[in-house]
Order: C-alpha cells, then sequence, then structure tokens
C-alpha cells in the first residue's frame, strides 16, 4: 500500500497545526562558578534519573509524545513495511568450538529492539 507524498504531507501539516500542551518543566536557581564564570544550570536535577521528579517529568514527556505519535495514520503501515524489510535471517558472528564451527542465526525482528 503506498500512500502519496503529498497525503502524508497534508497530514503531518495538519497535526503540525494543533499545538502540543507540555509538562511545566521546574527551573531551579544553580548556578556553578567555574574560575570566576557563573554558569547557570537550571535543570540540574533533570541529571539524577532515578529522582521521582525526574521519573514523573519523564513520564509526563513521554505521554505528550506517546499521544502525538499514536494521531499518527500512516504510523501502522509505516510499522509494517519497516518489519517486513527488517525480517530477514541474520548470522551472528561465527565462533569456534571444539573444532566446530558455529553461527547464532537471527531469524525475524523480535530478536532484537525493533520499535516504531
Amino acid at each position: 500500500m503506498r500512500i502519496p507524498l503529498m497525503t502524508l504531507l497534508a497530514a503531518t501539516a495538519l497535526m503540525a497545526q494543533v499545538p502540543l500542551k507540555y509538562p511545566e518543566t521546574r527551573r531551579d536557581s544553580v548556578v556553578d562558578d567555574y574560575f570566576g564564570a557563573k554558569v547557570a544550570d537550571p535543570y540540574r536535577w533533570l541529571e539524577d534519573d532515578n529522582a521521582p521528579d525526574t521519573k514523573a517529568w519523564v513520564e509526563a514527556q513521554n505521554k505528550v509524545t506517546r499521544t502525538y505519535l499514536d494521531a499518527i495514520p500512516e504510523r501502522g503501515a509505516i510499522k509494517a513495511r519497516l518489519t517486513k524489510l527488517w525480517n530477514y535471517e541474520r548470522f551472528g558472528v561465527p565462533s569456534s568450538a571444539a573444532a566446530t564451527t558455529s553461527t547464532t542465526a537471527m531469524t525475524d525482528c523480535r530478536t532484537r529492539r525493533c520499535s516504531l
């Protein structure tokens, strides 16, 4: 199934007109002094990826992203086509053990991360 380029561009343009509502991002008043130069770092709190505030912020950002991506009508067709293209027989690096040579076969997309 081929989707005309103009249809895809029109759908993308329509989606781009809907403003996304991003969650508020806290800004702290952290300032470092590097040899006399003051450098603001208002988002330092995001560096700790295990902090509850950071996890909540990432979850909120992911929700916005997932909502946007799930609204793309062509996404399912694109995913199916890419899965078909990437789903071919693969072989790992040959290894030698006790005078026999073998390879590891990877026959479908489920053997590695293939998410769209």
